[in-house]
């Protein structure tokens, strides 16, 4: 079930990096109800960046909210409004395959705003990487019987992902989200494990199931071949002291 699992991960996230795709994350006030953005990031599939701005919230950044992304209010003082940077936006997702960490807050979190605002929410098609992943590890959930969530950050140190850059905040999860989708889709049984060199990151491929692997057991043919050179050696030593007698 679990190798199934990752196999049918790696399909789709191999599927997902050949459209035409975008990585978006945010940060924001808050989880409630009238929380907004204050940070936007969005990378295409190279991770050059399309859009990255701190944002001005009509709402204060709560000290909780701080201690997490470290983004204070007088960070945002003189940043945009979410109005300004929503011209941008809506023309970078138009037509793209969003992909984000945790979609269903992100998603939620820019309806909040664009509310706030009076501004339509675009219409995207997006795809969940957190769901994707919780697919990849197969670990079932005991109380929804479901896939267990995991944190970005632990995905990324699990699997020993190099990413530059301040967790939590949005350029930074963008690029930890994009190169962990990389990292599913080439998660296959005979590619494992990473070496990293400074920023980039390689892949070791390991031997072909079907090549002949070492072994400390000897097979019966050579243990009758080992056998028979020590008779061999034994008479002639044997020839060659005999004389001497």
């Amino acid at each position: 079930m679990g190798m199934r699992n990752r196999q049918q991960a790696q399909l789709i996230a191999e599927q997902i990096l050949k459209e035409d795709i975008v990585i978006l994350d945010t940060e924001t006030t808050g989880l409630k109800s009238d929380d907004e953005i204050i940070e936007i990031s969005i990378i295409n599939a190279d991770g050059n960046v399309l859009l990255d701005t701190l944002i001005k919230p009509q709402k204060k950044i709560p000290p909780d909210a701080t201690r997490i992304h470290r983004i204070t209010n007088e960070d945002v003082q003189h940043k945009p409004l979410w109005s300004d940077v929503y011209k941008k936006y809506r023309e970078i997702v138009e037509g793209k395959t969003v992909v984000i960490y945790n979609k269903s807050y992100d998603t939620k979190i820019i309806r909040q705003t664009c509310k706030k605002y009076e501004l339509p929410t675009p219409r995207i098609k997006s795809e969940c990487a957190m769901l994707l992943y919780a697919k990849y590890e197969g670990i079932i959930n005991k109380r929804t019987c479901e896939y267990k969530w995991h944190k970005l950050t632990d995905a990324i140190y699990k699997n020993n992902i190099q990413v530059t850059g301040e967790a939590h905040r949005a350029l930074t999860d963008a690029r930890m989200t994009l190169e962990l989708l990389k990292f599913m889709a080439c998660a296959e049984v005979n590619v494992s494990p990473r070496v990293h060199m400074n920023d980039s990151v390689h892949y070791k491929k390991n031997k072909p199931s079907n090549s002949i692997q070492p072994t400390k057991k000897k097979s019966n043919f050579q243990k009758i071949i080992l056998k028979f050179f020590v008779v061999v050696i034994f008479f002639l030593m044997l020839n060659m002291i005999w004389p001497l007698f």
